[in-house]
Formats: structure tokens, C-alpha cells, sequence
């Protein structure tokens, strides 16, 4: 069993598809280091407000005029949803599991795989949304991307279900999709 896995998530149902996996690769005292990449223009998207529907209204109501206030409103809520992740791996896996955030601006491949040589963890577990085709080409992969870097094993857990991309702005999460 490992002793230090990094789980990428983006708010995403598919994204957290790897969560559960963590259970059986993971040691019951080992550490999990959560990471999202924050893009906050973004934070409109209903792809990632469900997680977040606070962050929707306040958006809506007062625009996109200070966006230092907005990425540290953001983050926050991004902080509050990875503690609820935390807290249901500490139910799942062991009381005692260590859990650390990562929440950063910037492109979601380079921040895993930053991260993870950082934090010199065992091994990154990730969803793939199962793009593929244009829409990967287009789009990229990070899981791919995170693949070619060759920094530690990754674990990847194909989704369940294909996600749709759409072509406009509104239709991306508040984070980067991994």
C-alpha cells in the first residue's frame, strides 16, 4: 500500500469518481494531498456551482468587477469543498488520515504534476472525463499531460460517463477539468 497519493479534483462528479480508489491503494495511516486549479473568471459555470451555488448568486448580483476579491472568495469556497472531501476519506479509509489541500491559479496539468514532485508523493490517483477525438485535441488532456510527465505512477479511473464541453465560457467550472 501507498503512504502519499495526490487526488486532483475540479468539483466535478466525474472527478471524484477517483475518491473511492484511494481506499484501496492508499495505507490507512498515509497522507492524501487534494488539489484543485482555481480559474475564477470561470466561477459562473454551473459545471462547478452546484458544488458552490453561493459563489452563482453573489457573482451574478455584483459582477466580475474585483477579481482579487472574487479569487479569494472562490478559494474559499474551493477550501470548504475539499475539507468536505477530506473529512468523507477520513470516514472511508481511517480516522487518522492525513489530508492537505493544494488550491492554485494556473493550468491544472502543471499544478499536479508541480505538486506532486513538491510533496514527493507515492503516486497521483485521477479521474479522466473521456474526452477524446477533437474535443481532447481541442481542449487537451490533462490526465495525459500528467501521464507524459512521468513524475510518479498515475492511477487513472476512466469515467463513468462522457462529459459534454460546450464552446462558451459559462459552460467551464470554476476550476480547471482534470
Amino acid at each position: 500500500m501507498l503512504k502519499h497519493i495526490l487526488i486532483p479534483l475540479d468539483g466535478s462528479e466525474l472527478a471524484e469518481q477517483a475518491l473511492p480508489w484511494a481506499r484501496q491503494i492508499l495505507n490507512p495511516d498515509g497522507k492524501v494531498t487534494l488539489v484543485t486549479a482555481v480559474h475564477v473568471p470561470d466561477a459562473l459555470s454551473p459545471a462547478f456551482t452546484g458544488a458552490l451555488p453561493r459563489v452563482r448568486t453573489e457573482m451574478e448580483l455584483t459582477g466580475l468587477a474585483d477579481y482579487s476579491r472574487w479569487e479569494q472568495k472562490v478559494t474559499q469556497d474551493v477550501y470548504r469543498y475539499l475539507e468536505d472531501i477530506a473529512q468523507s476519506l477520513k470516514r472511508s479509509i481511517a480516522p487518522s488520515l492525513a489530508v492537505e489541500f493544494v488550491v492554485a491559479s494556473g493550468d491544472p496539468a502543471s499544478l499536479i504534476v508541480e505538486t506532486a514532485q513538491e510533496k514527493k508523493v507515492d503516486a497521483i490517483l485521477m479521474s479522466t472525463h473521456g474526452r477524446s477525438g477533437l474535443q481532447r485535441w481541442l481542449f487537451g488532456s490533462v490526465a495525459v499531460r500528467v501521464l507524459e510527465s512521468r513524475v510518479c505512477p498515475v492511477f487513472t479511473i476512466p469515467g463513468t460517463q462522457v462529459e459534454t464541453v460546450k464552446d462558451n465560457a459559462e459552460s467551464r467550472g470554476a476550476v480547471q477539468p482534470t
